[in-house]
Parts: structure tokens; sequence; C-alpha cells
């Protein structure tokens, strides 16, 4: 089991996220920083100095921009961390290439009701209201 105290989701990530609740003090192995405030669980902590206005990434993606700067090991959240217009880099998905399709016959997963009418069972989707939580 992984007990390390926090995740790193991408390398490029100026965060990392607390696996628990973090004391001050707390050393976060493989990152060369130490925790400077209480850190909830679930909550960022910045990796390196990230100056006011700038970019703020997770998932290698832009969530905000600092409001302040934001020292190595500081809690980034709400009271640092805001919605601003930033220059966004939209090349999510380059690098795909095309699915080599396997050639099988077609197949409908769907029934056949009784007036010969086709179908499909209901399906319930599972879908995200927010790419940063």
């Amino acid at each position: 089991m992984n007990n390390a105290p926090v995740i790193r989701i991408h390398p490029a990530d100026d965060v990392v996220i607390a696996r628990r609740q973090l004391l001050s003090g707390t050393v976060l192995p493989g990152e060369g920083v130490t925790v400077s405030g209480l850190i909830p669980p679930g909550h960022k902590v910045a990796v390196h100095a990230i100056p006011a206005g700038a970019p703020v990434r997770r998932y290698n993606q832009v969530i905000g921009s600092a409001k302040q700067d934001i020292a190595p090991g500081q809690h980034v959240h709400s009271h640092n961390l805001e919605f601003s217009h930033v220059a966004l880099d939209y090349a999510v998905g380059q690098g795909l290439h095309a699915t080599d399709y396997v050639d099988t016959p077609a197949t409908f997963d769907g029934i056949v009701r009784a007036d010969g009418r086709i179908a499909t069972r209901n399906y319930i989707g599972v879908l995200t209201s927010v790419n940063c939580s």
C-alpha cells in the first residue's frame, strides 16, 4: 500500500493533492517541499513558488491563477486561487491516432419488441459537473 501523504496527478502540475490531513512541518517525500500550514485532506499544496497572476496547473491543465504569491508548501485554495482569463493551451488530445478496428460483424445490443420494433434498454450516465474538484 502506498503511504505517500500526497498524490501527484501529472509531472507538470504546480500542486499535489493531500491524501490525508497534513500538519505544518510535514515533509513531502519526492517533492522537496515542507508543508507550511494545516492542509485538509483532498486539498492542494504548492510544490514550488507560484507568482501572483501565474496560471496554476492540476491534471496538467490550468485550473486558475494565483491571486497572490504562493510559496512552496502553502495551501492552494479559494483564498489564493482565482478564476481569471489566462492564455490556455487547447492542445488537449493532440498526438492521438486513428483506431484500428477489428473486422468483425456489426452487432446491436438491443431488443426486439413484440410488435417488431427495435429498442434499447435504459442506461444511466454518470457525469461530472466540474473538472478540478
